[in-house]
């Protein structure tokens, strides 16, 4: 991989391409301008006009790649168990399958899209190893908690463990 290259990655449906669209422009705006951020954006179903709007958000930065990545996992039987979904959508549960999407990455740096950044993250990124997750917030609400049990019900312990109390603000994995 590419050393100057920063991949960050988020995931939303077409209701939060505004906020996506501002959270990637506070980003650029902090960014070293001696790396590339490469935004992969995880998606189901996010309209070709509004991939283009936020494209056109970010042309004005030179060192910043986007790219879409249209996901047929479908999580909508899990989705459809929570008993109160709230502002979630299924495109959150795209975060737990990250490393069979995205396998040509060693590490990565996942947001979600209602952020606005305040510094670069290029340091941060660089002095991670890479070999464990950190998460920056925790959430304990019941929705969250309803969803996570749901969600961990799909996958082998193992893997529960190394996800096991997660909640993302910004993560990095």
């Amino acid at each position: 991989m590419n050393s100057s290259l920063i991949p960050i990655i988020l995931t939303f449906d077409e209701n939060y391409v505004l906020p996506a669209g501002v959270a990637m422009h506070s980003l650029m705006q902090c960014a070293n301008p001696n790396y590339i951020y490469e935004f992969n954006i995880i998606h189901h179903g996010i309209s070709e006009a509004k991939q283009n709007l936020l494209i056109e958000n970010l042309k004005s930065f030179k060192n910043q790649n986007v790219k879409f990545i249209y996901c047929t996992q479908s999580f909508e039987n899990i989705f459809n168990q929570l008993k109160n979904p709230s502002h979630f959508s299924q495109e959150m549960f795209y975060k737990l399958i990250l490393p069979s999407l995205l396998p040509q990455y060693d590490k990565v740096i996942v947001s979600d899209v209602d952020v606005i950044f305040k510094g670069d993250i290029s340091s941060v990124y660089h002095e991670f190893n890479g070999n464990e997750y950190l998460a920056v917030v925790k959430h304990y609400s019941k929705t969250l908690q309803d969803c996570l049990k749901i969600t961990y019900s799909n996958f082998d312990k193992d893997y529960v463990q190394k996800i096991n109390n997660f909640g993302v603000g910004v993560l990095f994995t």
